[in-house]
């Protein structure tokens, strides 16, 4: 081990964990374009309606707010 690696240890672990979440965080929206066309096609028998939430826009709610979460946290890891 060199004396680099010792010294910035902690901040190489950060770096690649941060790397990893967002590369997750931009693979996010496109799965969650893929729900919300779910849930138009199938309505009730969406994969979201299988967790609970039958009604239409309460699964629209859920999308938006998993959105709003995704792009904040993408744009938080960004900052790193």
């Amino acid at each position: 081990m060199s004396s680099y690696d010792i010294h910035y240890r902690k901040q190489i672990w950060q770096a690649a964990i941060c790397s990893v979440l967002n590369k997750v965080f931009d693979l996010a929206p496109p799965v969650l374009i893929g729900t919300a066309v779910d849930v138009v096609v199938k309505k009730q028998d969406s994969v979201i309606a299988r967790l609970g939430i039958t009604d239409i826009f309460g699964q629209f709610l859920i999308l938006a707010f998993f959105t709003v979460i995704v792009w904040v946290l993408e744009s938080v890891l960004w900052i790193y």
